[in-house]
């Protein structure tokens, strides 16, 4: 639901328990409950700045007592008192108490309050003139009037902001875990399963005196040229595969050095089986070693 839509709603009970878990005094706010029923009901209001936050300011149906409150504070000092808006809402007076307003989650609302099933709006003259008064009443406080308000919504806002980054912070491992699962899985639907003589030529690579440098570079950990990496991996592919293609561009692609890109595979595959046969290297990134050929210089893989 839109909060913006000037509805009034009803604070979950869970909100004042965490309030007090946190160190805040809760016997300032109104009671939350009358009678096992909710009450009061609360204007929501977005922070200008915060989306995240809610302000939610209490509605009361004593119209005089609060009517009175409001004449004679504005007697007493000269001015107009914000802390409190007088109007109408649900056809009857109410008075809007800026002066106990305070900010929450969305999470922290439980209903919104409705008459035969319907919200029941304000009216937006009320509205903004409630989102005014509250808006002074910041800024007050910010200025180092505290006494204006009974509750510590500076304290309340911090815990807020704080809860807001942690949430944020665990959203975004979930989502990078979510990415990185994603890409597995979209890496496993390209790739070919591996046959069990594929597993067997894997096999004898590990078992082989280069089987630790070859799976340095299989699982992408080395540090050196990926290209350099590619082509090694591929030259140990074609002597212990018997120069099969298909066994390399499957295995190969099963690696963590493969980039999508059918066709430079295939060339590379290529460049190394035709490097082998005609003794001159398997192209570029081709170094000594298997590249030398597959009767002089294979025999060093053993």
């Amino acid at each position: 639901m839109d909060h913006n839509l000037r509805y009034t709603y009803h604070i979950s009970d869970d909100y004042f328990t965490w309030l007090r878990d946190n160190g805040i005094d809760t016997t300032k706010f109104m009671s939350n409950r009358k009678n096992g029923n909710y009450r009061p009901t609360f204007l929501c209001l977005k922070d200008t700045q915060n989306p995240d936050i809610l302000w939610m300011v209490p509605l009361s149906t004593q119209y005089e007592k609060y009517q009175d409150k409001k004449l004679e504070i504005e007697n007493k000092r000269h001015k107009e008192y914000i802390g409190i808006v007088l109007g109408q809402y649900n056809g009857r007076g109410n008075a809007f108490l800026v002066q106990n307003a305070f900010p929450i989650l969305e999470k922290h609302i439980d209903h919104v309050h409705t008459r035969n099933g319907n919200p029941i709006p304000v009216s937006q003259p009320i509205a903004d003139e409630v989102k005014n008064k509250l808006h002074q009443l910041r800024q007050i406080r910010r200025a180092g009037n505290t006494k204006l308000g009974f509750i510590d919504i500076e304290k309340i806002e911090q815990l807020l902001m704080r809860e807001l980054a942690a949430s944020k912070n665990t959203q975004s491992v979930v989502e990078s875990k979510k990415l990185e699962q994603k890409q597995q899985d979209e890496h496993k639907k390209v790739m070919p399963a591996l046959t069990s003589s594929d597993n067997s030529i894997l096999k004898r690579i590990s078992d082989s005196a280069k089987g630790s440098m070859f799976d340095s570079y299989f699982s992408g950990r080395s540090t050196i040229d990926k290209n350099q990496a590619s082509h090694f991996v591929l030259r140990t592919l074609a002597f212990f595969s018997n120069f099969d293609k298909g066994a390399m561009e499957r295995i190969f692609k099963n690696s963590k050095l493969y980039d999508g890109d059918n066709n430079k595979l295939n060339k590379s595959i290529g460049e190394v089986i035709a490097g082998f046969f005609s003794g001159s290297g398997s192209g570029s990134g081709a170094g000594s070693g298997a590249g030398k050929g597959r009767g002089n210089g294979g025999d060093n893989y053993r």
